[in-house]
């Protein structure tokens, strides 16, 4: 919470308002007090030149902002946010005694001199002791024989250096008994004692216990709050009053009571010793629309700001909230109840849908929907999917250099994964010429004896996904070719090729399945000439020298 700003302060910026091109009825302050709204403000002043940068433009954020800041001898002022985006400064208020760290030589005691130093406060202090003080205390009057003839005394006074100085004649003022003392009258109403002296003259001591006035006087003495009436001094030398107490002040000293903040609030000042209100006090921010603590800002301790409002939404629209009488947002004026279709498919999601769609991102997907065998469910019958389609599985059989061979076969709907195994045939020597998984394997083909093994490897997907993969026999050689039509290549068999089964055109592989690229590798073997072979590990092709003679498709692994 920042102070309320002094009555000089609003005045100093509502000149500066009206200097930069506003209107004296923008924002009109009420900078009324305590209790006498009658009462002359201070007089504005001109920018104090202790206010932090008060020559050097400094930038702010948001015009109209008011801000305390410490400036001077701990002393505070006011800043104000212009149209220019520059703070202006107040006058300088509060201002402490001295600037912190400094020194000086201070008098103490009866015109003696000390050294006094500058707290943080801005107050000075000092732990020094009192040095070179004079005779006296300036005022004090006492009866001595200064510089009489002997047997005579006059009265003396202590100056403002507090030196004694003559302040009467040298009179016979005798005594019988050296030695005697006694108190007599003086000065107003008061007593002092009296020293009969050697020379039989009375030495006088300073006159103590005076009353208020000298017999017969008159004068003023306070009254009520902070106010004074007529007095006379009567012959016991006190003070008796008479008439009516004038000049008082609004309040008496340490009350507190209501007052008017510079932003318009009811806030708390406390009465100063001078009778008069003290700085107005804003209240705590209430939830009420209103900047009720003037820092600028409305109902800021709360969620939102009383009667304020914001866009919303649901799912079927846009509403709006507002802000409640307890500064909390309300409900949502946006419909609740509605249907929306996103993907245009006839079936959508909301409470008022005639048919209810299970993924209205697809237009390809809504109750009653066929089947498109692409893993999905189309037709929305709680998760089934593609059912009715066909799911083959392919078999491969691998030996250590990784050359593929395959059949396929057809296992009915969402077959199992089959088993991995080492091949059956695998001699020692290398595979001579046998089977492995019913599929031969070429010695030259095997690199480690013994080597031969049988993957499985499932497939599945719609058949609008697979193509089929034809294997060709060059006439009177064993070299291969591999094509994914049924046209031979140009010298092979025109006759019927093995049907491989199928591989995918897409590397769009089902859930939980990788898609491995199937490649047909051109190479030369070690008998001479050109042969071909499949290969998911390109690696291989370049491995054996050989070179990528065809992309066939993909085939689908765990």
């Amino acid at each position: 919470m920042r102070r309320a700003l002094s009555i000089s302060t609003i005045l100093w910026f509502a000149s500066l308002a009206l200097a930069c091109g506003g209107s004296p009825d923008d924002d009109v302050v009420d900078a009324g007090d305590l209790f006498d709204a009658s009462e002359s403000p201070d007089d504005a002043g001109a920018i104090d030149a202790s206010a932090p940068d008060a020559y050097v433009p400094e930038p702010c954020e948001s015009p109209g902002a008011i801000e305390e800041v410490a400036c001077g001898r701990c002393g505070t002022t006011d800043r104000f946010c212009t149209a220019d985006r520059v703070w202006a400064y107040g006058p300088c208020e509060d201002e402490g005694e001295c600037t912190p760290g400094t020194s000086r030589d201070a008098t103490c005691g009866d015109c003696g001199m000390r050294v006094e130093r500058c707290a943080a406060t801005c107050e000075w202090i000092s732990d020094a002791a009192c040095e070179d003080e004079g005779e006296c205390t300036p005022g004090t009057i006492l009866r001595a024989a200064s510089d009489c003839p002997s047997g005579q005394t006059r009265e003396l006074a202590c100056s403002a250096a507090c030196a004694y100085e003559p302040a009467g004649e040298c009179e016979a003022d005798p005594c019988t008994t050296p030695g005697a003392r006694e108190d007599v009258p003086c000065g107003a109403c008061g007593t002092r004692e009296r020293f009969c002296t050697a020379e039989r003259v009375w030495a006088y001591g300073p006159c103590g216990d005076e009353g208020e006035c000298t017999p017969g006087t008159t004068g003023r003495v306070a009254c009520g709050r902070c106010g004074t009436l007529a007095a006379q001094c009567t012959t016991s030398c006190g003070w008796s009053p008479s008439g009516a107490c004038e000049g008082e002040g609004a309040c008496t000293p340490g009350t507190t009571g209501p007052c008017t903040t510079s932003c318009g609030t009811t806030g708390t000042a406390t009465c100063e010793a001078t009778c008069g209100p003290g700085t107005c006090a804003p209240p705590a921010e209430s939830c009420n629309g209103a900047d009720d603590d003037c820092d600028g800002a409305r109902d800021e301790t709360f969620t939102c700001v009383r009667g304020a409002t914001r866009p919303c939404a649901s799912a079927c629209g846009s509403g709006v909230e507002t802000c409640s009488t307890a500064c909390a947002w309300g409900a949502c004026s946006a419909p609740t109840s509605c249907c929306t279709d996103a993907d245009g498919d006839g079936a959508g999601v909301g409470a008022t849908c005639a048919i209810v769609d299970c993924d209205d991102t697809r237009a390809d997907v809504f109750p009653g929907a066929p089947e498109l065998c692409d893993f999905v469910d189309n037709d929305c019958d709680t998760g089934a999917v593609d059912e009715g389609c066909r799911v083959r599985a392919a078999r491969y059989v691998e030996c250590t250099e990784h050359h593929w061979t395959s059949h396929i076969e057809d296992l009915g709907p969402y077959c199992a994964p089959l088993p991995s195994s080492r091949a059956a045939g695998c001699s020692s020597n290398g595979c001579a010429l046998t089977t492995c998984g019913g599929t031969s394997c070429w010695t030259a083909e095997c690199a480690t004896p013994g080597a031969c093994f049988t993957t499985y490897r499932r497939q599945e997907g719609a058949l609008a996904s697979l193509v089929r993969l034809y294997h060709w026999n060059e006439p009177g050689s064993a070299r291969n070719r591999y094509t994914t039509t049924s046209t031979p290549p140009l010298g092979y068999t025109a006759g019927a090729p093995l049907d491989l089964g199928f591989v995918a055109t897409t590397p769009i592989a089902p859930p939980g399945l990788a898609p491995l690229a199937l490649v047909e590798c051109e190479w030369t073997p070690a008998s001479g000439g050109l042969d071909y072979f499949l290969t998911t590990r390109e690696s291989e092709c370049s491995a054996r020298g050989g070179t990528i003679a065809a992309r066939l498709g993909y085939v689908w692994a765990p």
